[in-house]
């Protein structure tokens, strides 16, 4: 898992080198288990190991399209603040309002989240990235990861500055992860 990280990162510079830049150090497993212990369920260790790897960015570091990398404070911050009103969402959306510690963010709305607890995973956060405008459910992080990778090197992401082209990424993810789910 690393090593696709890593490679991402690789895409990323080669495409958009300020981005890369961007990427904050990772921090110490430990810091990441404690941080992570106070979610009322338990995070996957790869999406644990993703902030070992790099905190996040400063800035827009772009993992898929129109989706950037938020550092785990501020991802544990937009998670109780949606947490604590969760009740309240449910009655305001139709769809019954899911946990999700999301990672990714749209810089608007939260679009994205990383897993659900309304499964047989018992409590347990299941894999999962789901983008907003498209609703698609990732198997696992390595898809995901593999996915990033297949649109930095297509040119489904490009500069930071450049909409992205959800309509090819749709059509890669697709491709590439047979079985998608879309999650309505």
């Amino acid at each position: 898992m690393q090593q696709l990280f890593q490679e991402l990162v690789a895409e990323v510079r080669r495409i958009n080198p300020g981005a890369a830049a961007s990427l904050r150090p990772g921090l110490s497993p430990e810091v990441v288990k404690q941080k992570l212990a106070a979610m009322p369920f338990q995070i996957t260790p790869d999406a644990a190991a993703l902030y070992t790897w790099a905190d996040g960015a400063v800035g827009r570091f772009e993992m898929l399209p129109g989706a950037y990398f938020i550092p785990l404070d501020e991802a544990l911050l937009e998670f109780q603040e949606v947490h604590s009103i969760r009740d309240e969402l449910e009655q305001i959306f139709p769809e019954r309002y899911r946990d999700s510690f999301r990672f990714l963010t749209d810089c608007s709305d939260g679009g994205y989240a990383f897993g659900r607890i309304d499964s047989p995973s018992q409590g347990e956060i299941v894999h999962r990235c789901i983008h907003a405008p498209w609703l698609l459910a990732f198997h696992d992080l390595a898809d995901l990861l593999k996915t990033s990778i297949a649109c930095h090197r297509q040119g489904v992401i490009g500069l930071g500055s450049d909409i992205p082209d959800f309509r090819a990424y749709y059509e890669l993810a697709a491709r590439m992860n047979p079985g998608l789910e879309n999650w309505r």
